[in-house]
């Protein structure tokens, strides 16, 4: 009996907020393909903005309202906290000069998957994409990388309140004519 009560309980509790007794889920966000489509373009210009190492334009495109803490990784493996936007902003800015410091470029190929659902103003965006740096010697290091995003739309547009990107495979080194990567080094 009390097995059966607790079925009917957990029957009772899961079934609250049903109308006219369908078990439908009813969506709890409203999602919106066009506001999802520009979430994506605002991805894609990040990654130009990147690619050109354009601090003021990748700082451009980072909320001064409702940032959330993120981490990045050192070239030693270490987790960096980077809480605020100052903070991010300075860390990308070390690590630009150090790439061009040691004479190099990078590229962000965006490879087959990208998605972004959107409402009309929160996107949360995934992407699987290889960062490519052209080093001072010509060679190419290819890093395969998934990057998680979150993104708020405001009175000033689509603007990046979090990111996290991880490497998902060791990084190769490669000749800059390389079929892989030569479509995309300059």
């Amino acid at each position: 009996m009390r097995k059966r009560l607790r079925c009917v309980i957990l029957g009772a509790a899961l079934c609250v907020g049903c109308a006219g007794g369908s078990t439908a889920v009813q969506p709890t966000a409203v999602w919106d393909a066009q506001a999802a489509k520009e979430a994506e373009n605002t991805m894609h210009k990040l990654h130009h903005a990147w690619d050109q190492m354009d601090m003021a334009q990748v700082e451009n495109a980072i909320a001064d309202d409702g940032f959330l803490t993120t981490f990045e990784y050192t070239g030693r493996e270490d987790a960096v906290r980077l809480a605020t936007k100052a903070e991010l902003v300075a860390w990308l800015k070390k690590q630009f000069e150090g790439i061009k410091q040691a004479g190099g470029t990078t590229v962000a190929v965006p490879q087959r998957k990208m998605e972004c659902r959107a409402t009309a103003n929160v996107a949360f965006c995934t992407e699987e994409c290889n960062i490519l740096v052209k080093r001072g010697d010509g060679k190419v290091e290819l890093s395969p990388h998934r990057g998680t995003s979150v993104l708020r739309k405001g009175a000033d547009g689509w603007k990046f309140a979090h990111w996290h990107v991880s490497e998902t495979g060791t990084p190769r080194v490669v000749d800059a004519n390389n079929p892989e990567v030569a479509a995309y080094i300059k």
